[in-house]
């Protein structure tokens, strides 16, 4: 015991400087996230207890990172390869919720698992994007919900140079805390009216997210990839939540989505 007490001291004492603390047998540098790194395999942990507004302010948190949150009562470890933080209480099963921000933008709907969704840019990739530089073409394979393959479709028209499709598809959003992707899409009409139908919690979390480059959505015309016919395509007014088509070669709003 007292060559425990000894080793504790002495490590409190090399890593002060750092202000962590490492507290193993083989001298490895604390991770830069913990407060308090140990490694043993006979012993256990108390764990920090934080808020969850504590808890989440952590950057760049390590994989595996344990707290335990106090507003909630339960035990959280940290899931680096999904950016999230897992709660124990609930069976070790993430739970997403609408205006969270997660995967590279911010949740606006969620399935019945709770692990399912979409999540919507914090940005607009254009305030001035025609559909297509193809038009007089039907492409007809467009749908009112698949965004995912109505870009695919967009995008694979002989002749197609740029679309509102593409820049949604060539999106790699920036990192802003919870992690950057490239799947990105541009959302389908029946989408774009989840989005509408989750404006609120959607605006307030973009705006106190804490990041000026962060964008609300403007209240004015968004495009979706829902052809109408030929030369028309669907967009939804984020002014009042209507919905109309509109000729391709006229420019609105791009904001791209994807699903996690």
């Amino acid at each position: 015991m007292e060559k425990v007490i000894l080793f504790i001291v002495i490590a409190f004492t090399t890593n002060s400087f750092l202000a962590q603390v490492g507290i193993n047998s083989n001298g490895a540098t604390p991770d830069p996230s913990a407060g308090l790194d140990i490694d043993y395999t006979d012993k256990g942990l108390l764990p920090p207890r934080l808020t969850t507004a504590q808890r989440t302010a952590i950057s760049n948190p390590a994989d595996g990172l344990v707290v335990y949150d106090t507003d909630v009562s339960c035990l959280f470890f940290y899931q680096a390869s999904t950016f999230t933080w897992v709660n124990t209480c609930n069976g070790g099963a993430p739970t997403r919720y609408i205006g969270e921000l997660y995967g590279g933008g911010v949740v606006f709907w969620v399935d019945g698992s709770g692990e399912h969704g979409l999540v919507v840019s914090m940005i607009d990739l254009s305030s001035s994007q025609a559909w297509s530089n193809i038009v007089n073409v039907f492409i007809g394979t467009t749908d009112k919900w698949d965004g995912i393959s109505n870009t695919t479709a967009i995008i694979g028209q002989s002749g197609h140079t740029n679309s509102a499709a593409k820049l949604c598809a060539d999106y790699t959003n920036a990192d802003y805390g919870t992690g950057t992707y490239s799947d990105w899409y541009l959302p389908s009409i029946y989408e774009l009216n989840y989005l509408w139908n989750n404006i609120w919690p959607i605006s307030k979390a973009l705006a106190l997210d804490g990041n000026a480059a962060t964008t609300l959505l403007v209240p004015t015309r968004y495009w979706s990839s829902s052809e109408d016919y030929i030369n028309y395509s669907w967009f939804l007014d984020f002014f009042n939540g209507s919905t109309s088509n509109d000729n391709k070669i006229y420019t609105y709003p791009v904001r791209a989505i994807r699903a996690f």
